[in-house]
């Protein structure tokens, strides 16, 4: 579990952020919007929160499927709170999402060619 939030983590922040350089919304338009947490720091695609819940529900759901549903609400509840909170737009949820997920997949590949034979 913790390996797939690591490298879902590595992959969005240090990997495509700074790939793609964009900026968050409420940095985009601080003047319309009132952002109750504040603006967060550092930039916006995609969204790292939603890449590693995304991961991290995953390799939960593959290890524990019964509790599965548990982690897709909480990939979902995460990713709007990220849009809500006015600190990612919808596309940096979805691009985490989709990273993580493929993050996710390739740990469950790994897993089980290595270790269930």
């Amino acid at each position: 579990l913790w390996a797939a939030i690591g490298a879902a983590d590595l992959l969005s922040a240090r990997v495509v952020k700074p790939q793609v350089a964009r900026p968050r919304p409420c940095s985009a338009d601080p003047v319309h919007v009132a952002y109750p947490l504040g603006c967060g720091s550092g930039l916006s695609f995609p969204s790292s929160h939603a890449s590693d819940t995304a991961a991290a529900a995953a390799v939960f759901g593959w290890a524990a499927p019964r509790l599965s549903a548990i982690g897709v609400a909480l990939v979902v509840l995460v990713g709007v709170s990220r849009v809500y909170l006015g600190v990612h737009w919808p596309t940096d949820v979805l691009a985490g999402w989709a990273l993580g997920a493929a993050v996710g997949a390739a740990l469950i590949t790994i897993a089980r060619l290595r270790y269930l034979r």
